[in-house]
């Protein structure tokens, strides 16, 4: 005897529609701790906290599997869905099947919902992005500026050909200067 556990009124799409809407609230969810983990990472390099660093590291790798397991949810749901709205396009977008749900009465709603979430998911993105870079910069220049005080205290000057921009607008070559002041300075 097979018993049906799905009750009637969540069979069929809309089952398949609100479960893709949880994978994109977990994947919005994942992305917003992505960005504060970039924030502690920003301020534990700031700080010149060793534990923090570590610590915001092992955290912002952790989130970014999740967000792996999560795109590998999402894809599926979606291909799942397609199947079932009769999409035939090989790629399912979210565009796509949110346009065929908001032509149904019982699935409209979710289709509002997804489109909505989908806004949303872009922006943090493009925030979480920009935070991203933000820790890329402050990395690069604490890597760079820890070169710098290596070459003064051997008292070796700086080897490389990088060129850098004087006050007056026109360039010099790094290895003349450094990023410390002097004594007298």
């Amino acid at each position: 005897m097979n018993q049906q556990t799905t009750p009637p009124s969540q069979a069929g799409p809309e089952a398949l529609a609100l479960s893709l809407l949880e994978t994109l609230k977990d994947e919005f969810a994942s992305l917003c701790r992505l960005r504060g983990h970039f924030d502690d990472h920003i301020l534990a390099l700031r700080g010149r906290e060793k534990k923090g660093i570590d610590e915001a590291t092992h955290r912002t790798n952790d989130e970014i599997n999740i967000l792996a397991g999560l795109k590998h949810q999402r894809d599926r749901k979606m291909r799942l869905l397609g199947r079932v709205l009769r999409i035939e396009s090989a790629q399912q977008t979210i565009e796509e099947l949110a346009r065929r749900l908001n032509a149904e009465e019982p699935t409209a709603e979710v289709g509002a919902e997804i489109r909505r979430l989908r806004r949303n998911i872009r922006a943090e993105a493009v925030r979480t992005s920009n935070r991203c870079r933000d820790l890329e910069y402050a990395l690069e220049y604490a890597v760079h500026l820890g070169r710098d005080l290596l070459h003064v205290l051997q008292g070796v000057s700086p080897a490389g050909a990088t060129r850098v921009y004087t006050p007056g607008g026109g360039t010099i070559d790094a290895s003349r200067t450094t990023s410390f002041v002097n004594r007298v300075g």
